[in-house]
């Protein structure tokens, strides 16, 4: 009896060790996940109407047509002027149409200024070459106001990520009165005091950041976000009018 378990365990421990072996020559050579992929079907072509539906191509055609004429047709006496005007055109109309996300519009102005050679050189006669012109308009994107706006920007984002803002905007309801003007009332001079401190978009950004968890509990038909807003900004210029920050 013991000769036959001793026997059966050695054969089991046997086939472990060979089944063992099989799956790591086997993993070695392919996982499942990449023999799955392989054997998997592709996946079939986005359609191009998907991509760009055709309310999206009219606002980019328009703006296309419009920009060329008002390239090729004198409006100003000045070639410089001309030129600056119809990139004016193509980015108000894609902006205005949305036939392309705002922020795609904002970074296609570089490559405009360069191609449509804007940028006249010190005779003021012969546009600047390519090289240069890049260089002068890459420059703006690097401006201390630039970094002002994303240093504000990423704060408001800190603290909407960790709840701060949250906390701060219970802080101030729990120890002002239940009164929608005193709250209002409240906020701006908070805005005004950090304005007088800080930069006024920074300023405007942390307080909007603030009492965007409250906004969000208000019904849509209500006036008070508008408010509350406008007070945001009205708040910050004046508060800014303080110190030349």
């Amino acid at each position: 009896f013991f000769l036959g378990v001793g026997m059966d365990l050695h054969v089991q421990e046997r086939d472990h060790a060979d089944l063992v072996s099989i799956c790591d020559s086997v993993s070695s050579y392919r996982s499942f996940e990449e023999i799955r992929d392989v054997n998997k079907a592709p996946e079939p072509a986005t359609p191009a109407a998907e991509i760009l539906p055709t309310m999206k191509r009219l606002p980019i055609l328009l703006a296309a047509a419009l920009g060329l004429i008002t390239f090729f047709v004198p409006i100003f006496t000045n070639e410089f002027a001309n030129r600056c005007f119809s990139m004016l055109v193509i980015v108000s109309t894609l902006w205005a149409l949305e036939g392309v996300p705002l922020y795609i519009t904002s970074l296609m102005i570089p490559v405009i200024v360069v191609w449509f050679k804007i940028l006249p050189s010190d005779d003021g006669i012969t546009p600047l070459p390519a090289s240069q012109a890049a260089s002068v308009i890459s420059e703006q994107f690097w401006s201390p106001t630039i970094f002002l706006f994303l240093g504000g920007f990423t704060i408001a984002a800190a603290l909407e990520k960790y709840g701060l803002n949250r906390a701060l905007a219970t802080t101030i309801i729990s120890r002002v009165p239940a009164k929608p003007w005193l709250i209002l009332f409240v906020v701006m001079a908070l805005c005004a005091f950090l304005s007088a401190w800080i930069s006024n978009p920074a300023a405007s950004v942390l307080c909007v950041s603030v009492v965007l968890p409250i906004l969000k509990d208000l019904p849509e038909d209500s006036r008070y976000p508008r408010a509350m807003l406008l007070g945001i900004a009205y708040a910050g210029n004046v508060g800014g009018m303080t110190t030349p920050i």
